[in-house]
């Protein structure tokens, strides 16, 4: 990453320590890096940086059963370093790393590795910290290349969203102030209405155009993950997008996430 596409951009590099994590923060390019100590993980996604990729020294990907040697990391990484392989311990399942007590803990691993192996108490004593990240929440293109990041889907909250409602998920939305009026307000939407369909209609010139901005995707990802997020519901909601939308704020509402009521005005479709 060089030039423009590295300006504003943050790295981050974090590691546990005895009262949270201390995390470097970087640039791609240059030399500005500042250090921080956070009390959670969490903390460090929602640091002002927004770092765009965090390289964390801890066990993710915890298995839910554990072969010979541990992970397929774990494998992988041994021969490389010669003597000193040991310092490369295996990670016990994910329920075992559940267990609070060291006890219960190794009678889990037991049940759930073959060969049968404990948990080291090395490992159990930084289980707190594993457990942060054990987990979270993955958007945009995370969604298509988690397996290839080491990671497991736990559950997929489009689908989980369509059981729990029938409904289509809503991503994302563009607002206007109602102070503008409702020309204004009309007049943007079919903007960008407009905008949309001429992308759609000349879809391979709009996904090479968007390859500029794509992590790590070749074009027919690009392609599949665009798809996700412009399609007919962009260009209209229709009644049971509309239907989506005011569930999803009502949810907001009763959970205490958003301020109520949970009203919405939808512009003309038309």
């Amino acid at each position: 990453m060089t030039g423009d596409a590295a300006d504003g951009i943050w790295l981050a590099g974090a590691d546990r320590c005895p009262i949270g994590w201390v995390v470097a923060f970087a640039r791609p390019v240059g030399e500005q890096v500042h250090v921080d100590v956070v009390p959670r993980f969490a903390d460090v996604l929602a640091a002002p940086e927004a770092p765009a990729i965090v390289a964390v020294d801890i066990p993710i990907g915890l298995p839910a059963r554990v072969g010979y040697g541990g992970r397929a990391a774990e494998n992988a990484v041994r021969p490389l370093l010669d003597a000193r392989q040991s310092s490369v311990f295996s990670v016990p399942s994910r329920a075992a790393l559940a267990a609070e007590d060291y006890r219960e803990a190794c009678r889990i691993a037991l049940e759930t590795s073959d060969p049968p192996r404990k948990v080291s108490k090395q490992l159990f004593m930084i289980a707190p910290k594993i457990r942060e990240v054990d987990a979270g929440l993955l958007i945009h293109e995370g969604q298509l290349m988690f397996s290839q990041m080491g990671l497991h889907r736990v559950v997929d909250l489009g689908q989980w969203w369509l059981e729990q409602t029938g409904l289509p998920l809503p991503l994302g939305g563009n607002g206007v102030r109602r102070a503008l009026g409702p020309e204004v307000g009309v007049q943007v939407a079919q903007a960008i209405r407009e905008s949309v369909t001429f992308a759609l209609e000349h879809r391979e010139a709009a996904v090479n155009y968007a390859m500029q901005f794509a992590r790590d995707m070749d074009s027919e990802l690009a392609d599949k993950f665009i798809g996700m997020y412009v399609n007919k519901w962009t260009l209209g909601y229709g009644e049971r997008g509309r239907q989506a939308v005011r569930e999803f704020l009502t949810r907001g509402v009763n959970a205490g996430l958003i301020p109520g009521p949970p009203e919405a005005d939808f512009l003309s479709e038309e």
